[in-house]
């Protein structure tokens, strides 16, 4: 199957610290806050902190703790970094 890249959705990046990473991006780069996911929306493994800048979308998910072994897996071998690329594409 071929295709075409329309645009790209969101880039997801696994850190660390997910929230410090966010306010990073807002502060140096004019990012701002778009959504959050965590222990107050009900989510107890993993949180997540999504910044925008016009069509731009990151999201930054980190691990609560040290039993969510795929993600802190992925975080030892690979250091804070780009795991998902959302994209929309068109068939040819």
């Amino acid at each position: 199957m071929t295709g075409r890249c329309l645009s790209l959705s969101h880039l997801t990046f696994y850190v660390t610290n997910a929230k410090q990473a966010a306010v990073n991006w807002c502060m140096q780069y004019g990012f701002k806050p778009f959504r959050f996911r965590g222990l107050e929306t009900g989510h107890r493994q993993q949180c997540g902190h999504a910044v925008s800048n016009n069509e731009i979308v990151l999201v930054f998910v980190s691990p609560y703790d040290c039993t969510d072994d795929s993600m802190n897996a992925y975080l030892i071998r690979h250091g804070n970094s780009v795991k998902d690329i959302g994209m929309y594409l068109i068939s040819l």
